[in-house]
């Protein structure tokens, strides 16, 4: 409590924080059962195909369009901010709502609005046995949840979450039906932005929202409003991935706002290579059979790139 009154009294604070339904909880114990415990930096990102690099439309060294000084997909068509409970699976959740907010954006029709973080690119299916280095409430990467729905050459999908329901917990198996249940939602790509602002906000205007990793420190948690600052932040480690975070009593309506940087490192350490993803403009609505069991995806020679991020709702101070 005190220092929950020091911070909104002091000296032209950027950003606000109050009590929400984690604050009985220690730091320590917040970071032991919500945000990831295992994050490889060097990592090698998986390359089935399905991946593709997005960059702005230009016209020599101008872009070719006009971006506007503000544009906030909250105002359009995004879908409800959903809560992970006590499981590290932030990851399965950014991967969730990009490709939920691209259906809706499209308009795609059959879609679920709610697809499963559980399932396909998720909690019990994005695994070591597929090649894949995630580890469901202990931690993952959006690309490899992205890329499970994606990889070329299988009939993977995304299923609605009514039919493979969230447990804040891994799974003993990966279920897949024999048939996508009506709703599911398959994705033929996904695409890592250029590491420019102008490119992020080119993605986001025209594509959709974005995944993107984060470090969460002490004073995040207890974020309501306002600005966070990449002060705020030290360390290089990650710890969570978002494009909305928190539930409908967290922050600015479940969403935050974070100081956007234009260093190597971007606030919070979120210019994390492969970190910032969007999907492609196509998706489709399934209803036809599928595979009962995933196969392993067949690697390719990796692309790296690197991504200086913000989330879509970002703010310069």
């Amino acid at each position: 409590m005190d220092s929950l009154i020091a911070h909104n009294n002091g000296t032209d604070p950027t950003y606000f924080i109050g009590f929400n339904q984690i604050s009985d909880m220690s730091f320590t114990e917040f970071s032991s059962t919500v945000l990831m415990k295992q994050f490889d930096k060097q990592r090698t990102p998986p390359n089935t195909g399905a991946a593709r690099v997005y960059r702005a439309r230009r016209m020599g060294r101008r872009l070719a369009q006009t971006l506007p000084n503000a544009f906030d997909w909250r105002t359009r068509r995004l879908p409800p901010v959903r809560d992970q409970g006590g499981c590290g699976s932030c990851w399965t959740f950014a991967a969730a709502s990009v490709i939920e907010s691209r259906a809706r954006i499209s308009g795609l029709a059959g879609a679920a609005d709610d697809l499963s973080e559980q399932q396909a690119r998720m909690v019990d299916c994005v695994h070591s046995r597929l090649g894949y280095w995630s580890a469901g409430c202990n931690g993952g990467y959006t690309d490899e949840a992205l890329d499970f729905v994606a990889a070329t050459g299988t009939s993977r999908y995304s299923c609605s979450e009514a039919n493979y329901a969230y447990k804040q917990a891994t799974g003993p198996a990966c279920l897949t039906p024999a048939t996508a249940p009506t709703g599911s939602v398959d994705i033929p790509s996904y695409a890592f932005i250029n590491p420019t602002p102008t490119d992020i906000m080119a993605a986001i205007y025209n594509n959709g929202p974005v995944t993107v990793y984060f470090n969460v420190q002490n004073s995040f948690y207890g974020y309501t409003s306002g600005i966070y600052p990449a002060s705020a932040c030290t360390a290089d480690t990650i710890n969570h991935a978002m494009v909305i975070v928190g539930s409908s009593y967290w922050g600015d309506g479940g969403y935050i706002k974070v100081q956007m940087t234009a260093d190597t490192n971007g606030a919070c350490f979120m210019c994390y290579s492969w970190g910032l993803l969007t999907v492609s403009s196509t998706l489709a609505a399934l209803t036809t059979p599928a595979l009962t069991t995933p196969s392993p995806p067949a690697a390719q020679a990796p692309k790296p790139q690197t991504a200086l991020a913000a989330p879509f709702q970002a703010a310069p101070l």
